[in-house]
């Protein structure tokens, strides 16, 4: 209800305006108020006209304009200056050097192997504190400091919580002054409390994650936009998938089971990746996808709920997964530059520098370091 009510008005204004005013302020409202209903006319005339049957089964590559559409989601998405068809072989590439280094464990450990298939290795914390007090010790030498650290762990409200979440960084509002949240799964049955995915998740929204980083931004970055506005998917999604690979090695496990989890989440996020890409901008059709599947050793029978997830979604992972890949290409390119020369904790804070930004600019600060540190 928009309507208008002078008397509400002088009340509210006070004395100190004029006729005039008044008459200004009415007629600014009843504008407001034809404006707006308008708008909810246009928006329930809409609704209302939508036909389910004529609904898009499709990809964007099959809309007209819609390969073109899909390339602006893509950068917004990823911050990657990288073409789509460089991307896409960069996640082939990923998905090969998974293979390669699952097989070669296979072959010299199948022990480990054959244990970690079966589930066999896990942390052995028992609650979410645990694990944020642990990771609040590890990364003390390879990631910089940030002193105490104000925050609280919620439960997820039941209706919100499903097996596959964990838990998640609620964003603080910007003038806030209530502690940072991250809310877990609590829900008895939902989370595996010891599953190796449960404590990277919340090293993901935690620490070194996303409570960090934003923690870390708030204490170094210069100015108030830089710390707040600026909304780069790409980079804050990759930076969390980053680090979620990196807590790994905190962890009392064999380092071929490391490397079997980091490499089967790999080539995972590769797979969804290339479907995403497949879909949008190839244009692949159900059967695609399952070629896709079949090639690659992929269950074929869950690629109809796939398709239509991703196809009603573009763009959805790959703020994750391209960001990550990004990141990985800066540490590889930087250690290969720099040799025993390179230094975690540096090439972490020349990252961290640049807060929520395109690739070309963190690239920068990466060039930055290497030039500081050669």
């Amino acid at each position: 209800d928009y309507g208008v009510d002078e008397s509400q008005i002088a009340v509210s204004l006070g004395s100190r305006f004029s006729p005039e005013s008044f008459q200004e302020t009415r007629d600014n409202l009843e504008a407001l108020e034809k404006e707006f209903s308008k708008f909810d006319r246009d928006i329930v005339d809409t609704i209302g006209g939508l036909d389910p049957a004529e609904n898009n089964p499709q990809a964007r590559a099959n809309l007209e304009h819609g390969k073109e559409y899909y390339e602006y989601l893509f950068q917004d998405a990823t911050g990657s200056s990288h073409s789509i068809e460089e991307v896409e072989e960069m996640l082939y590439d990923g998905m090969e050097r998974s293979l390669n280094s699952m097989v070669s464990v296979y072959m010299l450990d199948s022990d480990t192997y054959e244990a970690f298939l079966n589930g066999d290795y896990a942390t052995s914390f028992t609650d979410y504190q645990a694990m944020m007090d642990f990771l609040t010790q590890a990364i003390g030498e390879e990631f910089p400091a940030i002193g105490d650290v104000e925050y609280t762990l919620n439960p997820l409200d039941e209706e919100l919580a499903n097996s596959g979440i964990a838990a998640y960084f609620n964003i603080p509002a910007i003038d806030g002054t209530t502690p940072m949240s991250i809310f877990v799964n609590t829900t008895s049955g939902q989370a595996d409390m010891q599953a190796l995915e449960t404590f990277t998740t919340v090293a993901h929204e935690g620490i070194p994650g996303h409570l960090y980083m934003t923690v870390y931004q708030n204490e170094h970055l210069p100015n108030a936009w830089r710390k707040t506005i600026p909304s780069f998917l790409g980079y804050s999604e990759g930076y969390a998938t980053y680090v979620e690979m990196k807590v790994l090695d905190y962890l009392d496990l064999d380092s071929n089971a490391v490397l079997l989890q980091r490499a089967n989440t790999l080539f995972s996020n590769c797979a969804v990746a290339l479907i995403d890409i497949g879909i949008h901008y190839h244009g692949w059709d159900l059967q695609d996808l399952e070629d896709f599947a079949q090639e690659n050793g992929l269950n074929v029978e869950a690629m109809p709920d796939i398709y239509a997830q991703i196809q009603s979604n573009p763009t959805a992972f790959l703020s994750y997964y391209v960001g990550y890949l990004e990141f990985e290409e800066l540490y590889d390119h930087a250690l290969a530059e720099l040799g025993n020369k390179f230094d975690l904790m540096a090439f972490h804070e020349a990252i961290l520098s640049t807060g929520s930004a395109p690739f070309q600019v963190v690239a920068n600060a990466v060039e930055e370091y290497i030039q500081s540190a050669a």
